[in-house]
């Protein structure tokens, strides 16, 4: 007989959440837009995609990696994020929200220095930032690239030897009026019958564990 394990958590903290996976905005009057850059892991020499939405300071992302998507839902200035994700040809699997107070989270944005970088990319001027997510000299070193309007068309992870890590580039974009059903989570990520569905033969069974977060992962 097939169990399936199902644990529902309701755990939120405190504070910001300028996460992995949504662009850095400088300011809260970025335009609407929707923009596709490629991603070079240069690790592995992976190439994918990265498609942005924003509307009215709330952020879509999806990336994909291999068979795999990545989606993230949030809300920059409000300081939330929303991650899930799904491979090829299934539904979505797992499920998080987060708020965390910089200080304490790896990922969050201590500092943003402006530099004297400034380069065209996918015909768009852009002027490169760096972002800085700990203390030098330890971990990477982040950079954005941002039109004078403020939107992200350009982005690097660097080792701190300064050697490139990987990259993302703009290859398309479009300032206009995007609905805002297409940055908002979808319903479903929190309806009970999302995760209470019984599981297909040999799937995975799903579990949140409580680690200070709202979560539902395949495992």
């Amino acid at each position: 007989m097939n169990r399936m394990i199902i644990c529902l958590v309701i755990a939120l903290a405190t504070g910001t959440a300028h996460a992995n996976g949504l662009p850095f905005f400088p300011n809260t009057n970025v335009p609407d837009y929707t923009a596709k850059l490629a991603v070079r892991d240069t690790l592995d020499g992976t190439d994918d995609w990265r498609v942005v939405q924003h509307h009215n300071g709330w952020t879509h992302v999806e990336e994909t990696q291999g068979d795999e998507t990545h989606i993230w839902y949030g809300h920059f200035f409000q300081n939330i994020v929303l991650s899930t994700g799904k491979k090829d040809g299934e539904e979505i699997n797992r499920f998080s929200i987060r708020q965390v107070e910089p200080s304490y989270d790896y990922l969050g944005i201590k500092q943003v220095k402006k530099t004297n970088d400034v380069e065209t990319v996918g015909s768009e001027e852009c002027r490169w930032w760096e972002i800085v997510r700990s203390p030098p000299p330890q971990g990477p070193i982040w950079m954005t690239c941002l039109t004078r309007d403020g939107i992200e068309v350009a982005t690097k992870v660097l080792f701190s030897s300064g050697k490139l890590m990987s990259e993302a580039r703009l290859t398309e974009i479009k300032r206009g009026p995007v609905p805002e059903v297409e940055v908002l989570p979808p319903r479903q990520l929190f309806d009970a019958s999302t995760w209470l569905k019984p599981l297909l033969p040999g799937s995975p069974s799903k579990c949140c564990r409580l680690r200070g977060e709202i979560g539902c992962e395949g495992v």
